[in-house]
């Protein structure tokens, strides 16, 4: 059975996360889809926030984000495009639920 409610999926990505400024092993790293930025994910509070070595400006994701995600078929829906999820961090959203590791095939 797919195990793939809003809570499961952010549970997964709690789990896969690091406290901030903790240096991410291997196994926490992930990637965007288009140009294979490699970054891993700090839990802030209710939040997770994108990190990456380029020191990118990057922005907050709440759990209602990543719902709002998944209704609209980002991880079940090839024809979604990374330019239809809007801000913030758009490409790391894609790629977070892109991953099986945090969505369930």
């Amino acid at each position: 059975m797919k195990q793939n409610t809003v809570n499961e999926v952010w549970q997964r990505i709690i789990d896969y996360s690091v406290e901030p400024g903790v240096k991410p092993d291997e196994n926490q790293i992930f990637y965007t889809m288009a140009r294979n930025i490699p970054f891993w994910i700090e839990r802030q509070g209710n939040n997770i926030m994108p990190k990456n070595d380029r020191k990118s400006k990057l922005f907050q994701i709440s759990k209602e984000i990543i719902r709002r995600d998944i209704d609209m078929g980002v991880a079940t829906n090839s024809q979604i495009k990374t330019s239809d999820l809007g801000t913030p961090a758009p490409s790391y959203r894609y790629a977070l639920l892109s991953d099986p590791r945090i969505w369930i095939k």
